[in-house]
């Protein structure tokens, strides 16, 4: 009977696989890498047993490199999440870019995707971190300027750990300096790049999330999934915090997906700011056992 070995071949593979699984071979460098880790070093045991949409166990996240940023870990997790369920990137634009590290984390998933590093203090960076990061991403464009809702120049404020700098005027303790740099709403930007294909949008913009937005609604339609810092405090009385966001996102047909890092107040813990990930709401959506409306 044919079709029964082609069976019981399949079961016997099976069970061999298992079994070096289950074995003591290279158990002992396991658990030592998983010490390490803080986590499996792999699925080695995990693979083997099916989860159901029913199973109340708890998600184990899979290893994450080892030349990935410890503050960059949910990052990283979150965009598998992305990879895992199918969705693929033919572009990624990171506004407020710094030296690219986060760029670089993305490329973990996206090495093929085109890069474009967006930030008006960009050669303020350390040479050496851009050099490093920046040099690992495949394809890459960068722009030395802000993005907003209007095109031209306009005053900028400098924070003197250049992280904090903002289009907006932050009540957050810091004494700025306000400079002037060239800006660009990012649908003029998208056209002036011809920038084709779907993709991925970062921004980390210091209050200012809503004007880029606000800039972009031509472009947004080519936009699968974007990533915001988010702040839960009002620095500014023309910014937008995280609820009010969460709204506007919703407006625009984006759904929260999950959460890729926060900041908390150095003093005493207090949550301050949020990074999230949207997705637009008909995209990897997970399934349920009966069509609700």
């Amino acid at each position: 009977d044919q079709p029964r070995s082609r069976g019981l071949g399949d079961v016997y593979k099976r069970q061999l696989e298992m079994s070096f699984s289950f074995s003591d071979q290279g158990l002992l460098n396991w658990l030592y890498n998983s010490i390490d880790l803080k986590q499996p070093a792999d699925d080695r045991f995990d693979r083997h047993f099916t989860r159901g949409p029913v199973d109340l166990v708890q998600y184990i996240e899979p290893p994450v490199p080892t030349d990935i940023y410890h503050d960059f870990i949910p990052v990283y997790q979150a965009l598998a999440k992305l990879k895992i369920k199918g969705y693929e990137a033919d572009f990624i634009i990171d506004v407020g870019c710094s030296f690219g590290i986060w760029s670089y984390t993305a490329s973990k998933h996206y090495p093929e995707a085109q890069f474009y590093l967006i930030d008006p203090l960009m050669s303020s960076y350390s040479k050496g971190l851009r050099d490093v990061y920046q040099s690992k991403l495949k394809y890459l464009t960068l722009g030395e300027m802000a993005l907003s809702n209007q095109n031209g120049k306009t005053r900028f404020n400098l924070a003197p750990d250049l992280y904090g700098s903002s289009l907006m005027n932050p009540a957050d303790f810091r004494t700025y300096e306000g400079i002037e740099v060239d800006v660009k709403t990012l649908d003029t930007y998208a056209a002036e790049q011809n920038i084709t294909g779907r993709g991925i949008l970062k921004l980390d913009v210091q209050c200012a999330e809503h004007l880029i937005v606000d800039g972009a609604r031509n472009f947004l339609s080519q936009i699968d999934a974007i990533v915001i810092e988010l702040s839960l405090i009002r620095y500014d009385e023309n910014s937008l915090v995280y609820a009010e966001m969460i709204q506007l996102m919703d407006q625009l047909g984006f759904r929260y997906f999950d959460e890729t890092g926060e900041w908390r107040s150095p003093q005493n813990g207090v949550l301050l700011q949020k990074e999230l990930l949207f997705t637009r709401k008909d995209l990897l959506n997970e399934e349920t056992s009966r069509t609700i409306q």
